[in-house]
């Protein structure tokens, strides 16, 4: 769990990092908030980072599950998008914004979030990173609900 753990924490601050890069002044409240939702995200991953560490397992893995399933899809239609990376982002993205176009996404700590409409982008990532760090959560998970059950 420790690799998990570091690279939960790295991801972490490194978005908050390039977070603190932004200049807020010329930010509408709309973006400033989709900042904080981000800053969120980014806190809960170095925490869930923190709680692997601390030998709080279950609460780690739990934390990092949700994590890591928000960060499989990235999609944007209808003037809509998101994409939230919190470590690597290795994937795959299908483009239909004027053709079919199939591309390989490689990506550090990011966040896009568009709720609001604006742009005509047509898109759908997967990112195949989480895919194998929610194997691996999952896999430990089983093994520790499986051992305290044995100790009873």
């Amino acid at each position: 769990m420790k690799p998990i753990a570091i690279y939960q924490i790295l991801g972490g601050t490194i978005g908050i990092f390039l977070l603190l890069t932004i200049d807020y002044s010329n930010l509408s409240q709309v973006k400033i908030l989709t900042c904080f939702f981000a800053l969120t995200l980014y806190s809960l991953s170095i925490y869930s980072g923190v709680l692997l560490l601390k030998n709080q397992i279950l609460k780690g893995i739990n934390l990092s599950i949700i994590l890591n399933l928000f960060q499989i899809i990235s999609f944007a239609v209808l003037g809509f998008s998101f994409k939230f990376v919190s470590g690597i982002c290795l994937g795959i993205n299908i483009d239909l914004t004027d053709d079919t176009l199939l591309r390989l996404n490689f990506d550090i700590t990011n966040f896009q979030a568009n709720f609001w409409g604006g742009s005509r982008n047509i898109f759908i990532g997967i990112n195949f990173v989480p895919l194998f760090i929610l194997s691996r959560l999952f896999k430990n998970k089983e093994l520790i609900i499986n051992t305290s059950h044995n100790r009873l």
